[in-house]
Formats: C-alpha cells, structure tokens, sequence
C-alpha cells in the first residue's frame, strides 16, 4: 500500500467517531473525546536501541479500551511494555499514553487472537489468561540490555511472568510450589487431579495452568 493510500486510512479513521458503548449505547461528543485523549502526547524515544518497546509488533494495532467505565473500540493502538502504557492514535501522526489510572482493561486483537489485559493495580496491566474465583495473569516486560549487539549496541530484551490474583493479592509463580500454595485451601485434591489427569504444570507456559484452575474451581 503507498504511502498517500496509507495517510488516506488514518485520517479517515482519525476523523471517524469514537464508538463508546454502555448499556449498548454509542456516542460521539467532545466530553467522550476529552475521556480517551486524556493522557501525555507520546514521542518516540528509542530510535539508538534495537528492537522496540511494544507488545507482539510495533505497527498499529486495534483495541477496545475501557476508561472510566466506557468501553472504546476500533481504536488503534500500542502496548508499550517496557514502560506499560497504552499509547492510542489520536490523528495522523498523532498520539497520546492514556491515563493509566482510567483504564481498567483493554483488549487487542492481533493474528486472529484476542489479548485481554487488565489493571492489576501494583501489577500494572496483565495479560488475562483465565478468570474465575481468582485470576491468573501475565505480566509482559521489556528491558534494555546495555551493548547487547556486537558489544556495541543496546537492545531491547522480553521476559514475562506468570501471577495468580486473589483479590488485593498478588501471588507470583516462580514454580509448582506456589501454584500449590495460591490453592492451598484445596491442595490435596488439586494433587490428586494432577496425578490422575498427568497434567505438566509449566509456569513458564501458564496456559498449561488453565486445566487445573477450572478443576480448582469446579470444587467450590
């Protein structure tokens, strides 16, 4: 696609209205724009550092967004994790780090995939991966790794970790220990399910969690 198709496509989604919806309602006004353009104009800063600073990809990607209640969708956006802000296209060229204190969740959508995040508070924003009498969550982070290319360059490095959330508590899993110990009330037939089924519980895939926190529930 060439660049005046390209610019054609951002300003017409720039000057398309903000969808919010609440109770199925939708509204285009200027207190709802005031609401989701609340935020710093955001400028990019790491042009010396390989890599970047965003969640799955740098180019822009759809999200629906949840400020002060309202949920926004067909917004474009990214997830800068090594800062954890979500920066949403305002115009052409044109973005703003939303509050982080409004938000209270968002979803993006990418390959076919949805990625529900929500604000963990102290955690700050977590990737959803199941949600029942507690949460478990994924937290995304990026670093900067000094002279990791060549010894010369910095770089940007990804990690994540796993967290379970009960609550006002936040229990981070290291290892099995601690998955067992966020359980505990039900350790021995959790345990037993685990035997029986030959589930692996891998913390580093906590997906593999999923199976055991709907059996974990299942008994309450």
């Amino acid at each position: 696609m060439d660049r005046a198709v390209l610019s054609f496509l951002f300003i017409f989604i720039a000057a398309s209205p903000i969808r919010a919806s609440n109770s199925g309602t939708c509204q285009d006004t200027s207190y709802l724009r005031q609401q989701i353009y609340n935020g710093r104009v955001w400028e990019k800063k790491y042009n010396n550092v390989y890599g970047n600073e965003f969640f799955l990809t740098e180019a822009l990607t759809e999200t629906s967004v949840s400020i002060n209640g309202r949920i926004y969708s067909g917004q474009l956006c990214w997830y800068d994790i090594y800062n954890d802000q979500l920066i949403l296209m305002t115009g052409p060229a044109s973005y703003i780090e939303a509050n982080k204190n409004n938000i209270s969740e968002f979803t993006m959508a990418f390959r076919n995939r949805e990625y529900r995040f929500m604000n963990f508070n102290s955690l700050g924003f977590g990737h959803v991966l199941y949600q029942g009498r507690l949460f478990l969550a994924v937290r995304y982070k990026k670093e900067i790794t000094k002279k990791a290319v060549e010894n010369r360059y910095d770089a940007f490095e990804e990690s994540q970790q796993a967290y379970i959330i009960r609550g006002d508590e936040i229990i981070k899993l290291s290892g099995r220990k601690d998955l067992l110990n966020a359980l505990a009330d039900r350790e021995t037939e959790v345990k037993q399910f685990i035997r029986q089924t030959g589930i692996r519980p891998d913390i580093k895939r906590a997906e593999t969690l999923i199976p055991i926190l709907e059996y974990y529930d299942s008994l309450l």
